[in-house]
């Protein structure tokens, strides 16, 4: 598969298959409103430490609710797998 960034799609290059799957279906992007490209800087951001609510309010126009919600959720995610790698050990 090979994902098509301006198109959002992964797409297969096996001539007889020919299928595409948009990048938020069956993954936590799968029902997020805001686009895909926002979310992804908000992680790549979230990463960094560039967490506070100004900075994504100013950088990306992403409303104080949403990356509450967003901050949550990505720590969350980290949480799971932290945990799922302490079980495995």
């Amino acid at each position: 598969m090979k994902l098509y960034f301006e198109k959002q799609i992964w797409k297969c290059n096996v001539e007889q298959r020919n299928q595409h799957l948009g990048v938020r279906t069956g993954n936590w992007f799968e029902g997020s409103r805001i686009s895909f490209v926002t979310a992804v800087r908000f992680i790549y951001c979230w990463c960094k430490e560039l967490t506070s609510i100004k900075f994504f309010a100013e950088e990306l126009g992403i409303a104080d609710k949403t990356v509450i919600d967003w901050n949550n959720y990505m720590r969350e995610i980290c949480a799971l797998e932290m945990d799922e790698k302490e079980r495995k050990q």
